[in-house]
């Protein structure tokens, strides 16, 4: 069938509302308005506040399609008590930690991108040397070193693996102990159980949303409910975050939408979040990320939307964005 057009509520560049088929440079007054890391961004100019009209024009790439505004900001739901997946116990095996270390970094090598695995064994201050040493040697969550040295290896004990020092290096690259919500994150509990992170489909969602009601009445969503720990969406809006985005959250495939709009983000977006072939929705408005926008977000042939505004940008606005279809 026909393809649908990306809806884009895009005002990128800075804050001063001006059109345009480009992203202006931040000229002297906004860069001194903009002085020191702890500067507050600017005001959102795309989202559409009920009862009170969008104060700037929406910019859109070249390719026409209707006009986006972002849901109203909500913190990101806690996951409850009641519906927490606890983990079955896994075969003991007896590993060094020098072997264990090597386990992970096979793993690693091929998972996630050349330049961070390059940081990771070469620099121990980077974020990914640190987010592994947390895996090895601090993380008490119950790992199935059994499965992950099997050949072939066992892929939930490999997704577990992956998804931990994943978001384990997001929260200590991003100044996690500073974030404004943060519960359970860097302990053992599964991930689907920390702030901001959901797992499964949208169904399993839901059932967890809802302390586990919500079934189809043969107990389908209730059984997924406990097996579906694949991390599927990131929310952590106006949260504090800082430092810049991991380049690592190529690691998770299956990633439908990042939320981090309204925290303080800075540097460029990474070239691997444009591998995320299931990505539907990229917010990132009302951060400090900079550079250019790269043409390569027409790799993202799912997304549907995306917001960028109110960050540092420079550059024209990619023509591929409007190419991003369904």
């Amino acid at each position: 069938g026909a393809g649908v057009g990306v809806a884009l509520g895009l005002t990128l560049g800075g804050s001063n509302g001006k059109g345009g088929s480009g992203v202006s440079q931040s000229t002297a007054d906004e860069n001194e308005a903009l002085s020191g890391e702890d500067a507050v961004p600017p005001p959102q100019q795309d989202e559409t506040v009920e009862g009170t009209p969008s104060p700037s024009p929406v910019v859109t790439a070249s390719v026409p399609a209707p006009e986006l505004t972002r849901p109203p900001t909500t913190r990101a739901p806690v996951a409850e008590t009641s519906t927490t997946t606890t983990k079955a116990p896994v075969a003991d095996i007896s590993l060094t930690a020098e072997e264990k270390e090597q386990i992970a970094l096979s793993i690693l090598e091929t998972a996630i991108p050349s330049s961070s695995y390059a940081a990771l064994t070469s620099d121990p201050e980077s974020v990914p040397n640190q987010a592994l040493d947390w895996v090895l040697n601090r993380d008490a969550y119950p790992y199935d070193w059994a499965g992950l040295s099997s050949d072939p290896i066992d892929e939930t004990a490999k997704t577990d693996l992956l998804q931990r020092y994943v978001l384990g290096g997001l929260f200590l690259g991003t100044g996690g102990d500073g974030w404004n919500g943060g519960r359970g994150w860097m302990t053992s509990d599964d991930v689907c159980t920390w702030w901001g992170i959901e797992c499964g489909s949208e169904d399993v969602i839901q059932a967890r949303a809802n302390n586990g009601q919500g079934d189809d009445g043969d107990g389908e969503v209730w059984r997924k409910l406990q097996s579906d720990r694949t991390v599927t969406k990131i929310v952590l809006v106006d949260n504090a975050l800082s430092g810049f985005l991991p380049e690592d959250l190529s690691a998770l495939p299956s990633l439908t939408a990042i939320e981090m709009h309204e925290n303080r983000l800075r540097g460029t977006i990474p070239s691997s979040i444009f591998e995320l072939a299931e990505l539907d929705t990229l917010f990132l408005d009302a951060n400090r990320l900079e550079g250019e926008i790269s043409p390569d977000i027409a790799k993202l042939t799912k997304l549907r939307r995306l917001t960028l505004n109110d960050n540092r940008f420079v550059g024209t606005i990619p023509t591929e964005i409007g190419q991003t279809t369904t």
